[in-house]
């Protein structure tokens, strides 16, 4: 992502002027972040989580808890939320992490739902509101930013493409250093890496908890908007959700879960909007085309036919002169 694309992105609130438009590009920021965090793991490793809401929910709910029950102020609240996502996956992710393929997916979806269910217990509802849902009370500020700031879309706009533009930088820096270059040794032949004399468990669980340390940050953008959380955000449907724009998008390519959470936030509108009740119908359909006819998904898919078209107006070689 280039300086003149920031700049870009942060003039958006100026070009889309209607409420619910912005507040549509907001939810897609958050859901594009979340699904950068998801992908990262299939792009790097091939491992597919369905149990990131764990970490989505998770940091939302500290957050949330630590500043409506501890009266704790925005900024240690955050801290706190993001070093209880990082003491969570590590936590987890180190049981997780021994397994792959489908073992794997399952695992983390059982995790996620065990947290979805534990937050929903009698027992636990003084802490998270059950299924009444929680009411965030933000106490103090950030970058002088209060509560009331960061329910306006176009404040939490700007708050959002600033997070999307560090979170490519930071996962584009890891694909290409060492540690990237040696996760994607891992991903096409991980007993190749061993054999090398290479510890590929660190290497792995270190990924994991990049991806959801990104989810946690995800969440807190959540809680932040939203100020107030239900115990869907902890649901496996909204770690699905992650996959599905990953998909649409792309996980082959850095900002494809961002337009696949803008393609999946704009269509699911307009399906509702007009009366669409069955929109899960549609979503369903375009996963499967994507599947079949676009496994790169729509950036991946457009970056591929464009790369063809390049190299058919190219010259043709001259072998004579060559030789």
């Amino acid at each position: 992502m280039n300086v003149a694309l920031v700049a870009i992105g942060f003039l958006v609130p100026l070009v889309v002027t209607g409420p619910y438009q912005r507040h549509l590009l907001v939810n897609a920021a958050i859901l594009g972040v979340f699904g950068l965090g998801v992908a990262f793991l299939i792009r790097r490793l091939g491992m597919v989580s369905l149990g990131h809401a764990l970490y989505f929910g998770g940091a939302a709910y500290a957050f949330g808890a630590l500043s409506t029950h501890g009266g704790l102020e925005i900024v240690p609240a955050l801290m706190l939320a993001l070093g209880v996502v990082v003491a969570v996956a590590l936590a987890v992710g180190s049981l997780l992490v021994r397994s792959r393929g489908i073992a794997f997916t399952m695992l983390t979806l059982a995790f996620g739902q065990f947290v979805f269910t534990l937050a929903g217990l009698t027992q636990t509802r003084s802490v998270t509101g059950g299924d009444d849902g929680l009411p965030v009370r933000m106490n103090g500020t950030l970058l002088g930013l209060t509560a009331r700031d960061f329910s306006d879309p176009v404040t939490m706009w700007i708050i959002c493409w600033a997070v999307v533009a560090l979170a490519l930088i930071a996962l584009g820096l890891i694909g290409r250093s060492r540690f990237g270059k040696l996760l994607e040794a891992i991903r096409e032949n991980e007993e190749r890496v061993r054999f090398n004399g290479s510890n590929t468990y660190l290497p792995v669980l270190a990924a994991y908890l990049v991806s959801a340390l990104v989810a946690g940050i995800a969440g807190l953008l959540f809680a932040l908007y939203n100020s107030f959380l239900s115990l869907d955000v902890l649901a496996w449907t909204t770690s699905g959700n992650a996959l599905i724009v990953s998909f649409i998008g792309g996980c082959w390519v850095a900002s494809g879960p961002l337009w696949g959470a803008l393609i999946y936030t704009l269509g699911n509108a307009m399906l509702v909007s007009g009366g669409r009740n069955e929109w899960q119908l549609y979503v369903g359909i375009a996963v499967i085309l994507v599947m079949v006819f676009g496994k790169a998904g729509v950036v991946g898919s457009l970056q591929e036919q464009w790369t063809r078209h390049r190299e058919r107006r190219l010259p043709p070689v001259d072998l004579a002169r060559t030789n």
